[in-house]
């Protein structure tokens, strides 16, 4: 691989449990027809097992090759073979948002939010109804602007599969726990991008507290009840003199805690008819099947205003709603 040095300690980005990142130049003449460019190559690990391998294949062409949404990291190619899987991403300089909540004003902080929520709501769109599965501040990437790029699409389904409860601590639904047969709802991306903006507002780079009381690390979400509780404002004071107004606390604070309530303060879950409602409305593109997903070059953002508003069920919200609630939130 000229591209990156073949996969020198120099260029290596970073690892996760299944590939390692490594920094790419692509020049102008490359024979492959690419504009010359830096790019991000995942590289999947030698002792990962054969069935993550074709597993990763099928999500990569499946899903990721055929995504068309500004706030989601773009793939320039791929390569497949027995012994390995290549994955060419677009660059992204400044790298993970983890690495960057405490340097961001306000007016950056909700910018990046309302962005991300908007990658998020393409996924749940598209399809009748998908999840990524794994959203926490390690998949957002930044690029030099400070614009927010959703990635790793390794967990993506579609909405009401089963499977492993695998997460990084901190940002898996409580509510899921509960479920029969590890079934994922689109209510688990909303938590998790719940927790996301309670980091960035806390100024909080981990999704884990300390506690002495309990001697050992609960969750922020339930760190946050615990020292602010029911009316408490979320948002750190250096947002707050950076530019956050009043309102704007209050708002995004409700709004943050209306998703991650404890599970004993919660209501009923949504009324079946309003689930059908919300997908019905979502606009999605492409047939699922043997051949992969369809194109998604159709896909339109819903009008916002064809959510109702009056006596709609307000947990779990959709990222509709929280899109909706995010529209009131002043920079």
């Amino acid at each position: 691989m000229n591209f990156c040095d073949n996969f020198s300690f120099e260029k290596l980005l970073g690892a996760g449990g299944f590939a390692e990142i490594y920094k790419g130049i692509i020049p102008q003449a490359n024979g492959y027809g690419l504009k010359e460019q830096t790019v991000a190559i995942k590289v999947q690990k030698p002792d990962v097992e054969q069935q993550k391998i074709e597993v990763q294949k099928l999500q990569f062409t499946n899903w990721l090759s055929k995504f068309d949404h500004p706030n989601i990291i773009k793939m320039v190619g791929y390569c497949f073979t027995d012994a390995r899987t290549c994955l060419v991403l677009e660059y992204a300089v400044r790298g993970k948002l983890t690495d960057h909540i405490a340097d961001l004003d306000w007016s950056t902080t909700l910018n990046i939010i309302k962005k991300l929520g908007k990658a998020i709501q393409y996924i749940h769109s598209l399809l009748g109804g998908c999840l990524h599965g794994d959203i926490k501040s390690d998949n957002v990437l930044l690029m030099e602007d400070n614009e927010p790029k959703l990635c790793d699409f390794g967990t993506m389904m579609h909405e009401g599969e089963s499977t492993v409860l695998v997460m990084t601590p901190g940002y898996l639904n409580p509510a899921a726990l509960n479920r029969p047969g590890g079934k994922r709802l689109q209510d688990d991306d909303v938590y998790s991008f719940a927790v996301i903006i309670l980091q960035m507002i806390l100024k909080s780079s981990e999704p884990m507290k300390s506690d002495p009381e309990e001697n050992s690390d609960i969750s922020l979400s339930h760190w946050a009840f615990k020292v602010y509780g029911e009316e408490g404002s979320f948002v750190s004071e250096r947002l707050m003199n950076s530019g956050c107004s009043e309102e704007s606390v209050k708002r995004i604070s409700d709004l943050v805690r209306e998703v991650i309530k404890p599970p004993e303060k919660a209501p009923n879950v949504m009324e079946t008819i309003w689930q059908d409602l919300h997908l019905q409305a979502a606009t999605a593109h492409g047939n699922w099947g043997e051949e992969g997903i369809g194109q998604f070059e159709d896909y339109s953002e819903p009008d916002m205003d064809d959510f109702p508003t009056e006596g709609s069920p307000k947990s779990p919200p959709t990222i509709f709603e929280i899109l909706r609630m995010l529209d009131n939130v002043e920079s």
